[in-house]
């Protein structure tokens, strides 16, 4: 209303906070800026704090209702397929952004479970948009690389490998990162017989070519 003392020309103030924090993915991008006021509007009262202090957060937090942010389908895998997007973006910068520990072990599942399920078709559709850097910078594939390993292990970066392999601009980048993966998990000096070298020296050939 124009003649509310509540009127912006402009821009709308009838938000719909609680609406918006679910269907969109993080706090800081919740961050809205009225050209005609040149007012920054935080729709969550989080997202500038986010942004000073580095913090990755579901848009919908302090909630745990983890599910209900994340949605079904095309809409949860982007969000999840971001989610990775913005640690390795934050890592190649030398920025890492601070998580909540229960915010990543859910996306951690939820992906887990995506890759195995009929909802690894979303990924599969939404991977060369969300995972574009990734796919196209080596810096970024080590990074994306590095967090997958962290959270759950070289085996899991198993599962992520048909996708990235499908996209990825130059596939001999996986030569070395999945070399380089097992040399730093156990040198191969390390091992106490014969046999054990041997297998570790065949984990160093990618796919098993001798």
């Amino acid at each position: 209303d124009p003649l509310s003392d509540l009127y912006m020309e402009g821009f709308s103030i009838t938000f719909e906070a609680t609406k918006e924090c679910y269907r969109q993915d993080f706090r800081r991008n919740l961050l809205y800026y009225d050209l005609t006021n040149h007012v920054i509007i935080d729709k969550t009262g989080y997202g500038v704090n986010d942004l000073r202090t580095g913090q990755l957060r579901f848009s919908n937090a302090p909630s745990t209702d983890f599910d209900l942010w994340a949605g079904e389908g095309e809409h949860r895998a982007d969000k999840m397929l971001r989610y990775a997007k913005f640690i390795v973006r934050a890592e190649v910068k030398h920025e890492p952004l601070k998580v909540d520990k229960d915010e990543i072990a859910f996306v951690v599942r939820t992906l887990t479970k995506d890759l195995r399920s009929e909802n690894a078709e979303s990924l599969k559709t939404l991977w060369p948009h969300a995972l574009k850097q990734c796919m196209n910078s080596q810096p970024h594939l080590c990074a994306l690389h590095k967090w997958v390993c962290e959270q759950s292990g070289h085996s899991w970066w198993q599962e992520w490998l048909p996708f990235v392999k499908s996209h990825v601009k130059d596939e001999s980048w996986l030569y070395s990162l999945r070399a380089d993966d097992r040399i730093h998990a156990r040198n191969p000096s390390e091992a106490s017989s014969a046999s054990d070298i041997i297998a570790q020296l065949k984990l160093l050939d990618p796919f098993g070519n001798g």
